[in-house]
């Protein structure tokens, strides 16, 4: 119950941020012009970030997380805590990670903001212990100076026998 408190007023902040946004200075551009990219852009953009997010956990390549993320971003990771970027650039340099079967991901658009649910198996340690199991996942990217970042993220694993 915790975790999901926690999940609606991040998503609730960030909806508050993008209005306010919006409301002070409009610098995207109308629908449908020159420069807008289209919904199904925005999807497979966000999708290849994924991708590539996987590729970096399972390299731990710390420099491209550090782009991916954005310098706020914070997430609920497998056993409950709350890390901020820094503490996951951390944690992600001393884990192995690999993820593999990912489940069909989906992209929602608002504007300058995209929430992604998607889910995957991996095979995972971290501090000797096997972090291993079916994970489901919630993102949430925000379009800052022209690219796209992960602003906060949420890490479910799903019990063994549930779908």
């Amino acid at each position: 119950m915790k975790l999901f408190l926690i999940i609606g007023l991040e998503i609730v902040a960030l909806c508050a941020y993008q209005r306010g946004a919006q409301n002070t200075i409009s610098t995207s551009p109308p629908a449908g012009a020159p420069g807008n990219e289209a919904s199904e852009d925005v999807e497979k953009k966000i999708m290849q970030l994924e991708r590539d997010w996987g590729d970096a956990l399972a390299k731990r390549d710390v420099l491209a997380l550090d782009r991916i993320l954005g310098d706020d971003h914070s997430v609920i990771s497998k056993d409950g805590s709350v890390l901020t970027k820094a503490q996951e650039l951390a944690k992600h340099s001393e884990s192995a990670d690999e993820l593999f079967d990912f489940e069909p991901m989906k992209v929602r658009v608002f504007d300058d903001t995209a929430v992604v649910t998607g889910g995957h198996r991996e095979k995972s340690q971290y501090q000797g212990r096997d972090t291993s199991g079916h994970y489901r996942w919630m993102d949430v990217f925000v379009k800052r100076n022209g690219h796209w970042q992960a602003v906060a993220s949420e890490l479910t694993r799903v019990e063994e026998g549930k779908p």
